[in-house]
């Protein structure tokens, strides 16, 4: 009797080690199960908040308010901003494939080198943003408004559009390889295309194929 209880304390003390082994090598190595999960911050009041750097794959951020928020660099795949407020946020150089972007707004926010592959931006508003350099390649952007943005060096190969408002946009070195654009927005852009896209060396008259 007295050798089965030994064996079973000695079983349930190589399984505490090897717990305690395994919470320590998380640590070392600076991984925690905080990191591997989503938040969630839907309707909240965040404006001015710092996520810069942060990785915050999946999080929801449904109708928040993240006026002047600071995104910088943050991993923001798959995220959800689905009627969020980023007016004036940093969003520089932050990756947003697969994210949720419908209706979220981002009048005058800074989107510089933002990864945007893969996201949902139906009725998004970029009125007056900067997003230079950015990847929108093969995005729905429908009811977008580009109002006054900047589309410099923008990567919009084979996106399609429909009631999108270009209307006093810059698009210099925009390249619309492929794109599907309304005969509106076609007038618009080739009244002001220049430039040649820096990454695909394509001339932005060219890709819309202005005559």
């Amino acid at each position: 009797m007295f050798s089965s209880f030994a064996s079973h304390l000695g079983a349930s003390l190589r399984r505490v080690l090897i717990t305690l082994g395994i919470v320590v090598v998380l640590l070392l190595t600076g991984i925690s199960s905080a990191q591997a999960l989503p938040y969630q911050y839907n309707r909240d009041e965040l404006s001015g908040s710092d996520f810069s750097g942060e990785d915050l794959t999946g999080s929801s951020f449904i109708q928040t308010t993240l006026k002047r928020a600071n995104f910088s660099r943050s991993n923001l795949q798959g995220v959800s901003l689905f009627s969020a407020n980023l007016q004036r946020a940093n969003l520089e150089a932050a990756d947003l494939r697969e994210a949720m972007l419908d209706q979220a707004q981002f009048e005058k926010a800074n989107l510089v080198d933002t990864n945007m592959e893969g996201a949902f931006t139906t009725r998004t508003n970029f009125k007056g943003a900067n997003l230079t350099g950015a990847n929108m390649k093969g995005l729905e952007l429908n009811y977008v408004n580009f109002e006054k943005a900047n589309l410099t060096n923008v990567n919009l190969e084979n996106v399609y559009t429909y009631r999108t408002n270009f209307n006093q946009a810059i698009v210099d070195g925009a390249d619309f390889t492929g794109a599907f654009l309304d005969p509106r927005s076609y007038d618009l852009l080739c009244e002001v295309a220049s430039g040649t896209n820096p990454e695909t060396g394509r001339e932005t008259r060219d890709t819309l194929e202005c005559y």
